[in-house]
């Protein structure tokens, strides 16, 4: 988590984000099945998640929205 938080503080929190989810994903592909993936509200309103399912069997991720960031507008 404190790689999460200094990465947040170095305006690269998003990055990193979509890197952890991009090598967790790279395991359906071993094939480890479900892989659950833990991304922000920000990442997934700017896109990241749909790049990061393509080419992904959806049905073998599980999407968890963190709990750590707010959310401006549902």
């Amino acid at each position: 988590a404190q790689w999460f938080a200094v990465a947040a503080s170095l305006g690269l929190g998003q990055e990193l984000e979509v890197a952890a989810a991009r090598a967790a994903l790279a395991q359906v592909a071993d094939g480890a099945r479900p892989v659950a993936i833990n991304l922000s509200p920000g990442v997934i309103l700017a896109g990241a998640l749909d790049d990061l399912l393509a080419g992904v069997d959806a049905r073998d991720v599980v999407v968890e929205v963190t709990e750590h960031a707010p959310v401006e507008s549902y």
